[in-house]
């Protein structure tokens, strides 16, 4: 793994924690407010190794009002594959 990649990697992890503290309810809201458009933003990030972009997203993994899907890519270019890619799913409040 190349440093780059492991900057990546620490900028994912960080972004998926930051959003993983959404509750279930706010991500939801924010799913039936876009949908049917993909849910998710792009940012670019200064980092000591020049501008990443942190493309973050969410949505329901299989029915609506079920589990949320938050995905998180970073990239130097949008033309190659991502350096980091983390994922999780936020169940429901109540769900067995």
């Amino acid at each position: 793994m190349t440093s780059r990649e492991c900057i990546a990697g620490r900028l994912a992890d960080e972004w998926l924690a930051m959003l993983g503290k959404l509750p279930w309810h706010d991500l939801a809201i924010a799913i039936r407010r876009r949908g049917p458009l993909p849910c998710g933003e792009t940012t670019s990030l200064p980092t000591e190794i020049g501008l990443l972009d942190v493309s973050d997203s969410y949505e329901w993994v299989a029915e609506t009002d079920g589990a949320i899907r938050i995905a998180i890519e970073v990239f130097d270019c949008p033309d190659e594959p991502a350096l980091a890619f983390r994922e999780r799913i936020v169940e429901r409040p109540g769900a067995s």
